[in-house]
């Protein structure tokens, strides 16, 4: 984005963040798209430098700045080669952490959202089920009241760290017969007895882990339940408002990183004598889709 939006607090940001995923991250991008996992020290290094706490009140450990931070966290992210690993990372700040955010009590906050900010505990958020992704309301997980607890029934699918979190943030009916007004929102353990995961074997990404999850008979505390029972589904909609705007800058950034990629490939291959980004049909592609990248700020 054009320095109107960015102060010079957020350039010194930026660079800091660069020189960190240099230092941090990218060395081990090959070995964690090879093997499907991300070592657990890097976690807890996001959690120091305060990355997971951008959008945090400072009260639960966060540093509560400025959307264009977190623009910048997901812009930087794109361009370390390693589409899975910043998924991994922007699924645990801002799709689980989120709701942990706006709809988690202050009890819930200090179990889940303050450890998350520290990455001590990683999070997941599990809305898409086999039979239904986009359409919530026709999701078919229940979850019924049972006394002081709720018994979980059902599955969700492509769950971004849905096989190594530590807790999942987790969509389910409360009431079936109210249809999308009666959808719920709760915290659940990862290693709760009736939780399992199935690791999806991807085609690319593959340093995030994607997860088919299974909920048999899990029992998870009243006290779990975030926000209002059955107001479910307008948590949802709400935060899908972010979610596709986070979506939107990161396919942004990975567009002007396959760009600079390709440049960087033209001024080195050589073709009839010369290299190729001297040729100019190329040249004027190129131009093309700089200034598509460009009109998309």
């Amino acid at each position: 984005m054009h320095n109107i939006y960015f102060t010079e607090e957020h350039l010194l940001f930026r660079q800091s963040l660069k020189d960190f995923l240099q230092k941090e991250v990218v060395p081990h991008v090959e070995e964690w798209e090879k093997t499907g996992t991300i070592d657990k020290f890097i976690w807890e290094k996001f959690g120091e430098m305060g990355y997971f706490g951008l959008a945090t009140p400072e009260e639960f450990g966060g540093l509560g700045l400025d959307i264009f931070y977190t623009v910048i966290l997901l812009e930087e992210l794109q361009k370390i080669n390693s589409g899975g690993f910043a998924a991994a990372i922007w699924a645990h700040a801002y799709l689980a952490m989120t709701h942990l955010n706006k709809e988690a009590n202050d009890d819930i906050k200090e179990r889940y959202l303050k450890p998350s900010v520290e990455g001590t505990k990683i999070g997941c958020l599990c809305i898409s089920e086999p039979f239904g992704g986009s359409d919530v309301a026709g999701m078919r997980t229940t979850a019924n009241k049972k006394g002081d607890k709720y018994i979980l029934n059902g599955s969700k699918t492509f769950i971004t760290n849905g096989v190594y979190a530590d807790y999942m943030i987790v969509a389910a009916k409360t009431n079936a017969k109210l249809g999308n007004k009666g959808i719920s929102i709760f915290v659940v353990d990862r290693n709760s007895k009736g939780v399992t995961a199935n690791k999806l074997n991807k085609l690319g990404w593959r340093a995030s882990d994607t997860a088919e999850l299974a909920f048999d008979n899990v029992e998870v505390p009243a006290f779990n339940l975030m926000g209002v029972e059955n107001l479910g589904f307008s948590y949802i909609m709400e935060h899908f408002s972010l979610e596709r705007l986070i979506m939107g800058v990161n396919a942004h950034a990975r567009a002007e990183y396959a760009l600079d990629y390709a440049l960087q490939y033209m001024s080195e291959r050589e073709a009839f004598g010369k290299t190729i980004n001297q040729f100019q049909a190329l040249r004027h592609r190129v131009v093309d889709l700089h200034a598509d990248i460009e009109m998309c700020k």
